[in-house]
């Protein structure tokens, strides 16, 4: 069994991993004796991150009461975990925090609350308050936590009985066969909120990359608004400033001091800066909604990764060798996801173009020439044989690389847990998808534009301190060397090889 470990920080990041975790409980076998599509896991191996305030419903450690306290035939210490009200698990309710959903998190050792002192004003609800950006804030939040976030993370690799680097194998009996079962820690999932967590997750990274440095790694730094498309002329408006400034720090500090810190990174634009176009097929998706807007992006999250998790197929790979597949240039570590949710039934190749979005994708980019792939690998939800294979015609005939380097799996159907708000409609159990991860060149745009906009906050000697309001721990001399990184990642990004 392949294990890995999610690290969630974030409002956004923390609703991507409740709707993913609800997805996995759908894939449990009502009886015990059969066996999962997926290597199951029936506690999430995560440490969730975020603000007291988003931590609605969650339970929480109180003070024992007399009576069980004084119970004199128990000598042990003694806890209750009490719940506050939770409003109903109605996929049509209308939820403001991630916690709202119900989850099967460990309290002890999945559950970090942060506190917000520094800044009581901010609307830690919100994935993006315009007043996030304070990047040594960030640094002095981790700092404040660290010990017991590595501790937490420590024991949830210990959990797996073979680490990556490790030369011996523990075996553990599967509950289901009575069999030896061999767990391993495959890698290291993070997903963060850049506005209100990027310099807290680079820090942290850089612990993981300490101590895991072998352990592959796949980051999904959510970045800001304001990055879909960084236009010279947002330096005036100082919350956008601060954000694009932060999104830049984050996707140059990926790369870290001497090595990378992620195996591979996969940008995600903000569900706020969407556009509603006829890649919602017309599904009535509110983009104003991190709820419903999560869901959607989740389903593509979790099918395009799917090949990671799959017990018994053809199609399994571990986290590592379904990295090295992607990034086999070596150097090009940056990664799109895009895809078509729910596509048509029965399918239509014709109508698939129109569909697929790139969620990964600057507005900065053109719309023409199309990006020159390196590698790509499609994940198709629930076509039936007709329908897989009119899409293998659409791969020959339309996607610019083949196999080895075109690597597709055509998997079961996408499930729609209870929680998973009606965009299909109220009776749908299950739907078609088709997910993809690509590397391509496409990354220079996004690299490009953020490079520009650090030059311009340069050349005008912005007050980064004070008026940005980046912190202590940013000057020009830094953001100067960032920008040059982004340049140096940018010319990595070629068409020629």
């Amino acid at each position: 069994m392949r294990e890995t470990i999610y690290l969630q920080a974030g409002p956004t990041a923390n609703f991507l991993g409740a709707h993913f975790f609800c997805t996995q409980f759908t894939y449990y076998p009502e009886n015990a004796d059969d066996d999962a599509p997926v290597d199951p896991d029936p506690t999430p191996r995560a440490v969730v991150i975020d603000f007291k305030d988003n931590f609605r419903g969650i339970p929480v450690v109180e003070e024992p009461e007399d009576d069980l306290a004084e119970d004199p035939t128990w000598e042990g210490r003694v806890e209750k975990y009490t719940t506050r009200p939770r409003p109903p698990s109605d996929a049509q309710a209308e939820l403001a925090s991630w916690s709202d959903l119900p989850l099967d998190y460990d309290p002890q050792r999945s559950l970090l609350p942060i506190s917000n002192n520094a800044h009581p004003d901010w609307d830690t609800l919100h994935a993006e308050g315009n007043a996030w950006g304070d990047w040594s804030a960030g640094r002095e939040r981790y700092a404040s936590v660290h010990e017991d976030l590595e501790e937490r993370v420590r024991e949830l690799a210990e959990e797996c009985d073979l680490l990556q680097a490790s030369n011996i194998i523990y075996p553990s009996v599967s509950c289901r066969s009575g069999h030896p079962d061999y767990h391993r820690l495959q890698g290291i999932q993070s997903t963060f909120d850049v506005p209100s967590f990027g310099s807290f997750a680079i820090s942290h990274l850089q612990a993981i990359k300490d101590d895991y440095g072998k352990t592959a790694l796949l980051a999904l730094p959510i970045l800001s608004s304001a990055s879909y498309a960084p236009e010279l002329d947002q330096v005036d408006d100082v919350a956008a400033c601060r954000k694009i400034i932060n999104d830049a720090l984050v996707i140059a500090g990926m790369e870290g001091e001497d090595d990378p810190l992620a195996s591979l990174v996969i940008p995600i634009q903000s569900p706020f800066a969407w556009k509603k176009d006829n890649w919602l097929g017309g599904v009535a998706l509110d983009t104003s909604k991190l709820y419903e807007t999560t869901a959607l992006l989740s389903a593509h999250i979790e099918s395009a990764t799917l090949p990671t998790r799959l017990s018994r197929s053809r199609d399994a790979f571990d986290l590592h060798s379904f990295i090295s597949h992607l990034n086999w240039r070596g150097h090009t570590r940056i990664a799109h996801l895009c895809g078509a949710f729910p596509i048509p039934t029965p399918f239509k190749a014709p109508a698939l173009p129109k569909l697929l979005y790139d969620f990964s994708r600057s507005a900065a980019a053109p719309r023409n020439p199309e990006p020159a792939p390196y590698a790509s690998r499609y994940v198709s939800r629930g076509l039936d044989d007709p329908g897989a294979a009119a899409l293998d015609v659409w791969f020959g005939e339309t996607v610019r690389v083949s196999h080895p380097l075109l690597q597709t799996t055509n998997a079961f159907a996408y499930p729609l847990h209870h929680t998973f708000p009606p965009l299909l409609g109220e009776t749908a159990t299950e739907t078609q998808a088709l997910s993809a991860l690509s590397t391509s060149d496409a990354p220079a745009v996004l690299l490009g534009a953020h490079a520009r906009f650090i030059e311009r906050v340069v050349a005008r000697k912005m007050d980064v301190r004070g008026t940005l309001g980046l912190g202590d721990d940013i000057d020009l001399d830094i953001l100067r060397e960032t920008a040059e990184r982004l340049w140096t990642l940018r010319d990595g990004y070629s068409d020629e090889e």
